[in-house]
């Protein structure tokens, strides 16, 4: 068996020294040896390990059924303040519901428990940034931070985000 060292061919280079990292090995140490593979391999596990850890399903739970389970008619009014605030959602039931379901959601992976807070938060931010609000927002204040289902009503009787408080 030939076995290759750090000067055979250069595309090959890259590859054999990084596993040679991996595995702790020299420039001397040969690369085809029982042992050799296993440690590479144990490495590349403990790496994909590593990686699943970071990249988990969030839980199926209240908040995430909450979120994942809004309807289309539900998401128009935080879809319009989010327009306010300078997102781009075109202007159809299925984007606007792709985008607030990803905006909620994404607060959920961020803040945990605390999700329906900062999404309060940011909703009732003025969209000029000089404190200067362009809509009323206390009624989706309210909302967001309540439980129940959003329908399609003024926003002075039902919340962006379940029933006034």
């Amino acid at each position: 068996m030939t076995q290759r060292n750090e000067s055979s061919g250069a595309a090959a280079a890259p590859a054999i020294r990084t596993w040679r990292e991996r595995i702790g090995a020299g420039p001397d140490f040969p690369l085809h040896a029982p042992n050799d593979v296993e440690r590479a391999m144990e490495a590349e596990i403990a790496d994909l390990r590593a990686h699943a850890a970071r990249h988990h399903l969030l839980p199926l739970n209240e908040d995430t059924q909450f979120i994942l389970g809004r309807p289309n008619f539900a998401c128009a009014g935080i879809a319009n303040r989010l327009r306010q605030l300078g997102h781009d959602i075109q202007r159809r039931a299925e984007s606007e519901q792709a985008a607030v379901i990803h905006f909620l959601l994404n607060l959920y992976q961020q803040h945990g428990a605390a999700w329906r807070e900062r999404a309060s938060d940011y909703l009732s931010r003025s969209a000029d940034g000089k404190g200067n609000d362009v809509t009323t927002v206390t009624e989706e204040r309210s909302k967001l931070l309540s439980e129940g289902d959003a329908v399609n009503v003024e926003p002075d009787q039902k919340s962006l985000l379940g029933e006034a408080a």
